[in-house]
């Protein structure tokens, strides 16, 4: 009999930019007990009613490609499917792929309107839509409460971490263009490892020196004009200093690291759930061949991504996000698009300088550190070893 393990979901969406778009969440699949059958279950909805078609796929290699020849489906798939919670569709694993066994196995859904905005190489398209922020199971910090909804509109993410490689090269076009990068530049032993040890004032340089020698627009300014460009830590910048409708890297929101980071799952401790093992994701203590370099930083995409094809984020490094550290943010009211508190409600550290939010898990930290709900700040003008970035794209506006 094959035997099927589904230890991993995985949801996709193409969504129209235009209009609103087609939601899935809640995918759920397991093979029904003593059969070759597998029970596919998500939730859909479509604010402006112009779904066209559902699609599934299934892949046998945790999410990095769909290739298994599944097409024997029916139930809530293809055309014609309407709308609501539990929409079910099934999957004659027996009929495509006898015999064969598969233990890390992802399912995608998706919901085509006919359009999507085209991912830029390594990104991934996260969708708008809203999420509930926050530490679901009352077990972090303070500030990781009170529990809210948060409505994040669509923008684009890194599939994979920064590499040092990366770092270098567009750290030396920089300096060749008017760029000055005093201060903590990053490390790794090698090119291939994602960067770390970079202060928050150079990630956000580097993402505008990234943008520049792509020959996109720069997203962060010295001044809320929108007029000098920030390539030198000359002064601080604000919300006002980014431009709202710039195409060129930036660094993600808190609140849009989060939704990335639940990859479509609803109220669960991890990116793939609300368990963890020790080959899941870079952690203190996981055994990988990394544990023995000095630090222990893996190259990225070296664990399965999440339901949005998005790797380590619970592990390996943790990443910089935009907006600035406040301990009780989560009690206010900005709930469309946060970025962030103000100057006045901030954490000032010792130093004088106001801290930025980081997240995610690293190899420093212990398995519950990997938990999307958790959060912590970092000295803006220093680094940390364990420390570095992921970028994150705006959405061309509609013209």
């Amino acid at each position: 009999m094959c035997r099927l393990l589904f230890l991993l979901l995985s949801l996709s969406l193409c969504l129209q930019t235009l209009a609103a778009p087609p939601v899935i969440t809640n995918v759920r699949a397991s093979q029904r007990p003593g059969t070759k059958l597998v029970d596919i279950y998500y939730d859909l909805s479509d604010a402006d009613g112009d779904l066209q078609e559902i699609r599934v796929q299934v892949s046998g290699d945790g999410g990095l490609t769909y290739t298994i020849p599944a097409s024997t489906f029916t139930g809530a798939y293809g055309l014609g499917v309407s709308l609501g919670v539990n929409r079910h569709v099934v999957w004659n694993a027996g009929a495509d792929w006898d015999g064969n066994f598969m233990d890390t196995t992802k399912v995608r859904v998706t919901a085509f309107d006919g359009t999507t905005p085209p991912a830029p190489p390594g990104m991934a398209y996260i969708p708008p839509g809203q999420f509930q922020m926050g530490d679901t199971f009352q077990e972090g910090d303070s500030d990781e409460r009170p529990l809210h909804m948060v409505t994040v509109s669509g923008f684009f993410m890194e599939l994979k971490e920064v590499t040092y490689q990366l770092w270098s090269d567009v750290s030396t076009w920089s300096r060749l263009h008017g760029y000055n990068f005093s201060g903590p530049q990053g490390a790794a032993l090698q090119p291939e490892q994602a960067v770390t040890s970079l202060s928050w004032y150079s990630a956000v340089r580097w993402c505008n020196a990234r943008s520049e020698m792509e020959g996109l627009e720069p997203v962060y300014y010295l001044d809320a004009s929108l007029t000098e460009i920030m390539r030198s830590q000359s002064g601080s910048i604000w919300h006002a200093h980014m431009h709202p409708t710039a195409n060129g890297y930036r660094l993600p929101t808190e609140a849009e690291w989060e939704r990335a980071a639940r990859g479509g799952l609803h109220g669960k401790r991890y990116p793939n759930g609300n368990s963890i093992a020790l080959d899941d994701e870079n952690f203190l203590g996981s055994g990988d061949p990394w544990e023995s370099f000095d630090p222990p930083v893996s190259p990225p995409a070296q664990y399965a991504p999440n339901g949005f094809g998005i790797f380590d984020l619970g592990g390996n490094v943790s990443e910089h996000c935009f907006d600035l550290y406040g301990s009780d943010f989560y009690g206010s009211d900005e709930n469309i698009d946060p970025t962030g508190p103000s100057t006045a409600s901030v954490k000032i550290n010792n130093s004088g300088s106001r801290a930025h939010v980081a997240r995610g898990g690293n190899f420093r930290g212990a398995p519950d550190s990997a938990r999307v709900a958790g959060r912590f700040w970092t000295d803006s003008p220093n680094w940390s070893e364990f420390v570095g970035l992921r970028c994150a794209r705006s959405v061309a506006p509609n013209p």
